[in-house]
């Protein structure tokens, strides 16, 4: 992709296969990352280029390579516009015809992060280091502005059961809203530690039990640094 390109218009309004479309995606991060300032734009989000990759592009990439295999296509048609939904998704095959997966369904993407997110980019992008999100602050001096990181503690327990809060908040406020049937609500999730796979399945299985899922036909949540995923899908009725 040349940098004359680093645009969404690629991948706005266009149906494309679903691979194609995380092709795509991935380009045009590495085309922004290549930039002299492409790290620092990537993790401050300065522009909507940069929010819209992140906070739906690379989500819905994730969710389609999580999905897509021998019998279950997808076809995704991303808009970059303020509608009912993030993207329109097509899907064909086996599993298709035999009713498993819906011909034709949508994607609402959402994020769940620690309330000092905006602080730790901050302070990483700056300084290039930080403690924990509890220990953040913003500090002026005169006209100056820094963000202070000074080291806390707090049990795993704890750790987890406040990310839960954070993830159940955000999805309860997406299922508040009104969408088209079939539409499966994406969360990307920036964890406010670094979880083990143990941890992460403790804090799945705390969220399943605390969130209904409809009015979605699936919550699809995953961690965006390891990559760790969950699905939920609504409980059988009685």
């Amino acid at each position: 992709m040349l940098v004359s390109e680093i645009s969404l218009s690629q991948l706005d309004g266009i149906r494309l296969e679903g691979l194609e479309f995380c092709r795509r995606t991935y380009a045009l991060f590495e085309a922004i990352r290549a930039q002299p300032d492409g790290k620092s734009r990537l993790r401050m989000m300065p522009t909507d280029l940069e929010k819209k990759l992140l906070e739906e592009l690379m989500p819905i990439a994730k969710y389609v390579q999580d999905h897509h295999r021998p019998g279950r296509y997808f076809e995704v048609k991303w808009h970059a516009g303020d509608q009912q939904f993030d993207a329109e998704v097509f899907q064909a095959g086996d599993y298709v015809q035999h009713s498993y997966y819906p011909a034709e369904s949508f994607i609402e993407v959402t994020c769940a992060s620690h309330p000092n997110d905006y602080l730790m980019r901050e302070r990483l992008d700056t300084e290039g280091s930080a403690f924990g999100y509890e220990g953040l602050s913003r500090v002026k001096t005169g006209r100056d502005k820094s963000v202070d990181s000074v080291p806390t503690s707090s049990s795993i327990a704890a750790t987890i059961g406040q990310f839960v809060d954070i993830l159940a908040g955000a999805i309860e406020k997406k299922r508040a809203k009104t969408y088209p049937g079939r539409t499966v609500l994406i969360v990307r999730c920036t964890l406010n530690t670094g979880y083990l796979p143990s941890e992460w399945e403790q804090l799945a299985r705390a969220v399943a039990g605390r969130v209904e899922v409809e009015p979605f036909a699936e919550i699809y949540f995953y961690d965006a640094t390891n990559y760790f995923s969950c699905q939920l899908y609504p409980r059988p009725a009685g």
